[in-house]
């Protein structure tokens, strides 16, 4: 697979605060099965233009990983206010004693419609850091069915010196109450799949 591809546009979460609220569902997992370590040292990123949020996701989300033992950096702390691209990245974290870089984008927030409250999900796992597009926005074709309001994103792990994918996952959250909500339910759900695959 492909890496570093995918991250939160300002406009998408501002979109969260006006959303209900509800729990997230992991819709596709990938663990690379050579990757033993669990994690020690991560970069946390939400590619999010405005920096109020951006801090919002990687403080939370740091939060979550440093109750698990893992020693978690925001991305705006060491990285800084610069526009995120491949070379400021990748730059920043190889020769570093960070062993892996979480990024998190929203993929799709949508109202519309589906059969049985699901719908179609995209293959979107990129396997290097240097494959990443930064930031990027994806949308899927809504189908006949019942009404949802859904907020998609997706988690990539990457190894910080290889760059190489380590773990993605997309996860669905319906109905959010607010950005806050969103982040914490996403947390809770992808610190458990982690868990399971023994990388904390």
């Amino acid at each position: 697979m492909t890496v570093f591809h995918k991250l939160l546009s300002v406009s998408l979460l501002l979109l969260l605060a006006a959303c209900g609220g509800g729990s997230t569902k992991l819709m596709q997992v990938y663990k690379d099965k050579a990757y033993k370590e669990p994690l020690k040292k991560v970069l946390v990123i939400g590619n999010v233009v405005d920096m109020t949020n951006r801090k919002k996701f990687e403080k939370a989300f740091s939060k979550k990983l440093r109750n698990k033992g893992i020693e978690a950096v925001e991305g705006l702390d060491y990285l800084g206010t610069e526009e995120l691209t491949q070379k400021l990245v990748i730059d920043k974290v190889k020769g570093s004693d960070f062993d892996a870089v979480l990024v998190t984008r929203i993929v799709q927030i949508e109202e519309g419609t589906a059969p049985d409250g699901e719908i179609g999900i995209p293959k979107l796992y990129y396997n290097s850091l240097e494959n990443y597009r930064w930031p990027r926005s994806e949308r899927t074709i809504p189908v006949k069915g019942d009404r949802y309001r859904e907020v998609r994103l997706e988690t990539s792990i990457y190894d910080a010196q290889s760059t190489d994918l380590i773990y993605g996952v997309t996860t669905r959250t319906l109905d959010p109450k607010s950005a806050n909500n969103a982040i914490d339910s996403l947390g809770k759900a992808v610190m458990k799949n982690l868990g399971l695959y023994d990388l904390l």
